[in-house]
């Protein structure tokens, strides 16, 4: 295999981990998820208002949602405002499946290579043994000897 394939092959499995490790979902008792998971980052609709508020470091101060819109702006709301709060989770089925994904790429990659040489090295024993590199397949007039892929 080729280093740019290489290259690509490694980014695309760096890009597929940050994505099959977690999931987005509903959470629902949002004042206890922020209490108890402490999360970097929820998505919020708040009753009475469209859209969904992007808010960082969410902390809760009594009955009050508190927060980091993207733009930096500090923003609260009353936890009982909250009508749907969605936020990163854990999925262990789907990294499990990555695992799973990786191990078999590897054997594969590793298939490939070991098995993509097109010279073979002589070990002849006695006279006949020179190291010298032959085509695969060759053993130099139908010796005996061992031949090693490289």
């Amino acid at each position: 295999m080729n280093n740019a394939l290489i290259a690509r092959v490694l980014g695309i499995v760096s890009v597929g981990t940050l994505a099959v490790c977690t999931s987005v979902g509903v959470v629902g008792y949002p004042g206890e998820y922020i209490a108890t998971k402490s999360p970097s980052h929820v998505w919020v609709t708040q009753a009475g208002q469209t859209g969904l508020k992007d808010l960082y470091n969410p902390q809760l101060h009594g009955d009050t949602l508190a927060g980091f819109e993207k733009t930096g702006s500090y923003i609260e709301m009353k936890i009982e405002d909250v009508q749907l709060m969605r936020a990163p989770m854990a999925a262990p089925a789907k990294t499990a499946l990555l695992a799973a994904s990786l191990a078999v790429g590897t054997a594969l990659v590793i298939t490939h290579v070991q098995g993509s040489s097109t010279n073979c090295v002589r070990f002849n024993p006695g006279a006949g043994n020179d190291g010298l590199p032959v085509a695969c397949g060759d053993y130099g007039g139908g010796g005996s000897g061992n031949v090693v892929g490289y």
